[in-house]
């Protein structure tokens, strides 16, 4: 289809995600980076800084945080009581000027979890609370498919071990706080873990460039597509075994 058709489809699609899925706004924002992924790769666009370029590129921006705040108000940020899309928008300029707004931001684009938790957790490292692992949490990964109760020596991933020690009636609940990659590198390998977080960052990257290579859309042209568009889950902290556990899914 011509261009202006592909668009309209995109913006109908996140307009439908935003209404009927707004409790998950993680699956809102991996459909969008689906979209930008895939129209650049088909489109073959050039990163170009001309004038109306830079206008895109803030549209495509602005389109994001429009999304974000917008399934917020519908999930109860704000306590607006907005039931529908249309009705969260005409909030939206309040909400923006609200008390609340650089709280629920932060809490939106979860920077609490990428900065805060990352603190927390290395400091727990730091004074013990959390013992090294020497690369037994990356083991977890194959571990994925038996259940604990068969195996007592089954890895945890920093996320469990840290949510159990920093917000243990979270945990109880269900809950977990997902902690940044390079702190668990840390975790694993102290200082050297600087060298193991470039190393995972270097095969990710390669691999994205080898893909620009493959010409036909096989079954592993199509799997890296799905763990492009999904690389949020891994960088959020939630851990190289639950990003495979939803490619596997």
């Amino acid at each position: 289809f011509k261009k202006n058709i592909r668009f309209l489809v995109y913006l109908i699609f996140l307009v439908l995600m935003v209404k009927f899925n707004f409790d998950n706004k993680r699956e809102v924002v991996i459909a969008l980076f689906s979209m930008i992924f895939l129209e650049t790769y088909y489109s073959r666009i050039a990163l170009q800084f001309t004038l109306k370029k830079i206008g895109l590129y803030f549209s495509g921006i602005f389109l994001f945080f429009f999304l974000v705040l917008t399934s917020s108000i519908l999930r109860g940020y704000g306590s607006y009581g907005a039931e529908t899309f249309s009705t969260a928008i005409t909030y939206l300029p309040e909400y923006a000027e609200s008390d609340i707004f650089v709280d629920g931001i932060t809490d939106n684009l979860e920077l609490n979890y990428s900065y805060g938790t990352g603190i927390s957790a290395m400091n727990m490292i730091i004074k013990g609370d959390l013992p090294y692992q020497y690369g037994y949490t990356l083991l977890k990964l194959f571990f994925l498919p038996i259940p604990r109760d068969m195996i007592s020596f089954k890895p945890e991933s920093i996320m469990q071990m840290f949510t159990k020690k920093f917000y243990p009636s979270f945990w109880a609940e269900g809950g977990s706080l997902p902690v940044i990659l390079p702190v668990d590198m840390f975790l694993n390998f102290h200082f050297l873990g600087f060298l193991a977080t470039g190393l995972i960052v270097y095969v990710l990257d390669f691999i994205f460039v080898k893909f620009h290579q493959l010409r036909h859309r096989s079954f592993l042209y199509f799997s890296l597509i799905f763990l492009f568009s999904t690389i949020l889950a891994f960088a959020r902290g939630s851990g190289i075994d639950l990003y495979f556990l939803y490619y596997i899914v």
